[in-house]
């Protein structure tokens, strides 16, 4: 997943790959960083704090997971988690959300 800059209340879109198999299926979850510096976003993550938070548009292929997920009115800067998940294991990645008036 990439970093997202937006603006105040503008959707914030990330998407995420997975190859797998069996296909895996993926959770999203936004934390906020409401502490300056962003302190809370050094924390590790945990796979059970994974939950989906926004809009997911998920995919029809066998073996390629690629879902985006939005989050309509982005208003506080954070970072998205998704995790993926089959039998064989899991995987995780983050993506910054950033926001600004530039």
């Amino acid at each position: 997943m990439d970093p997202v800059y937006v603006k105040p209340s503008e959707q914030a879109t990330f998407t995420c790959t997975c190859v797998g198999y069996p296909k895996p299926t993926m959770n999203f979850a936004f934390f906020a960083c409401d502490d300056v510096p962003w302190t809370n976003c050094s924390k590790s993550v945990q796979r059970s704090q994974v939950d989906q938070f926004g809009t997911r548009t998920p995919n029809t292929k066998n073996y390629v997971t690629i879902e985006q997920f939005a989050i309509p009115n982005a208003t506080t800067a954070g970072y998205v988690v998704c995790a993926a998940e089959n039998s064989e294991g899991s995987a995780m990645v983050q993506a910054d959300l950033l926001i600004g008036d530039l």
